[in-house]
């Protein structure tokens, strides 16, 4: 992944940073942020 480009994001978590960031956050699993990202590598 070097010299490469992002072609386009979005909102990862569509919801407010406050819900996010709460106590009863789904994100949160015992005080640790867990995620899981999609990649998708297109052809040119």
């Amino acid at each position: 992944f070097t010299g490469g480009k992002a072609v386009g994001y979005r909102n990862l978590f569509q919801t407010p940073w406050s819900s996010f960031m709460a106590d009863d956050s789904p994100y949160f699993i015992k005080d640790t942020l867990h995620l899981r990202a999609e990649l998708t590598i297109k052809p040119q």
